[in-house]
């Protein structure tokens, strides 16, 4: 048989391009090699591929990407080898799961199949959270983790800086088309869009890594390491104005009063006053580098030209109204999984009416899997919100990871207000799904092994996460 017309007939029977089978051919045999190899593997370097190649999808089609492969091989070759031993929050994961199968009874029958890859690249990121959260609890290193994101922050400046530079073009490092970068937002609107291809998720990404990084300084006593964090802090600031996106630019400045609240104690008025002048610098030099040497300098401008319609931002008027009018349709269950389908402006679907994102979370939630899908959702941000701040109430003895918990249920405050304004949930958005996940795991892991070590017991003792039935002996 010849390959190449066996090819083109597969491609055409899976609605993909040749290109694409032939990724997909790639990426299976890929896949091969990579269980063979992660088996063996220590767990340390295998959870710092997962988070560093997170923004970086080398493989992305309509239908997933590399790293959702990644994930399954990563999860299923650590579960063989018995490094899966629990499941945290799995009440409330089933719960989620439940909402989206319950929402596919909602969508038109003929577009069953569009939504199973959505429902997959969620489950990918589950797994991550799972795996997070068992390297959290074995390892145990508390810093590990937060260390490693700095890393990931250094390469996301990278790529973001080099974004700038080639403006609108796409560039294919090496001449090959996977490794291509995305190009920043152009024409008269240029914004910065970073590796996660997305002003808005850029913006919250840099918001986050801001506070992270502020955190790291209030312990850090070596001089040149404080050195190297303000020189990612600044970047970080000058990449935020690069986005130009207000709603991350108010959610950074609620997130840095609520930082130095929280945080009064260990800091004293001496140093507050002197992080506010360093954080008030730090983002004027940005800005004036921003706006003087590149084209996205737009952000101080957006901002003055803000409105307000009847309680509604001047950019969601449109959006958010209709989101509520088809909400009102199927309130409960909501529509399906996925909002938007491939090219639905463009083809007329029996039972499904298009509409624009919300750019909103909730109403996000709201249509695709109803209130139920909604509640789940705030119950899994609550959860771990709860866990931290329960565990935070000890005296655990570790000032870092005492303190890193109170950062986990900030993070999550801010994210979940900064939603407001975005959603994360959208299928082009997957690796910024793992990159939330992941912090999400984190922070419960930790949560866990501070009441761990106050109540003196092993795992077993923990009721928050449900042990998973080990695999044989053979293939430990």
């Amino acid at each position: 048989m010849n390959f190449n017309n066996f090819s083109h007939r597969m491609a055409n029977a899976l609605d993909f391009t040749p290109g694409h089978f032939a990724q997909l051919i790639g990426v299976l045999f890929a896949t091969v090699i990579l269980f063979l190899v992660a088996y063996r593997t220590p767990l340390r370097i295998i959870v710092s591929l997962l988070i560093l190649l997170i923004p970086f999808q080398f493989v992305e089609t309509r239908y997933g990407s590399s790293n959702i492969a990644l994930t399954y091989v990563f999860f299923i070759a650590l579960y063989l080898r018995g490094s899966i031993r629990l499941i945290p929050l799995w009440g409330v994961v089933l719960l989620i799961l439940m909402a989206y199968m319950i929402s596919l009874s909602q969508v038109p029958p003929s577009v069953y199949r569009e939504h199973i890859p959505y429902l997959i690249a969620l489950v990918s990121a589950f797994l991550v959270f799972f795996i997070i959260y068992n390297f959290v609890r074995q390892e145990r290193d508390v810093h590990f983790i937060p260390q490693l994101l700095l890393w990931l922050n250094l390469l996301v400046i990278i790529y973001s800086i080099a974004q700038i530079l080639i403006g609108e073009t796409k560039v294919a490092l090496f001449g090959i088309k996977e490794f291509t970068l995305t190009h920043a937002r152009g024409g008269n609107d240029p914004r910065l869009t970073g590796p996660f291809n997305a002003v808005g998720i850029m913006a919250e990404y840099l918001v986050i890594t801001i506070l992270l990084i502020a955190y790291e300084l209030v312990h850090e006593q070596s001089g040149r390491k404080r050195l190297l964090l303000y020189g990612l802090l600044a970047s970080d600031m000058a990449l935020l104005i690069a986005t130009a996106n207000r709603g991350g630019f108010l959610s950074l400045i609620l997130g840095m009063i609520l930082f130095l609240i929280l945080f009064r104690r260990e800091l004293g008025l001496r140093r507050i006053v002197g992080s506010l002048i360093a954080g008030v610098t730090l983002l004027a030099v940005g800005a004036t580098v921003i706006i003087n040497y590149t084209s996205y300098g737009r952000m101080f401008e957006r901002l003055s030209q803000t409105k307000v319609e009847a309680g509604v931002p001047d950019t969601r008027s449109v959006t958010w109204p209709m989101a509520l009018e088809q909400i009102k349709n199927k309130p409960l269950l909501g529509h399906g999984p996925q909002l938007r389908l491939y090219k639905d402006f463009e083809r007329k679907i029996p039972g499904h009416t298009p509409i624009f994102f919300p750019h909103n979370l909730y109403l996000y939630l709201l249509y695709t899997v109803g209130v139920v899908g909604l509640v789940a959702f705030m119950m899994l941000f609550l959860a771990v919100m709860l866990r931290t701040r329960r565990a935070a109430r000890y005296d655990i003895g570790d000032p870092y990871l005492h303190g890193l918990l109170r950062m986990g249920a900030l993070l999550i405050f801010i994210v979940l207000v900064d939603q407001i304004k975005l959603e994360f949930l959208r299928s082009s958005l997957i690796d910024y799904w793992h990159y939330l996940f992941m912090l999400l795991a984190l922070f419960v892991g930790l949560a866990d092994t501070a009441l761990e070590r106050t109540r003196g017991k092993g795992t077993e003792g923990d009721a928050s996460a449900a042990p998973v039935a080990p695999p044989s002996a053979s293939v430990r």
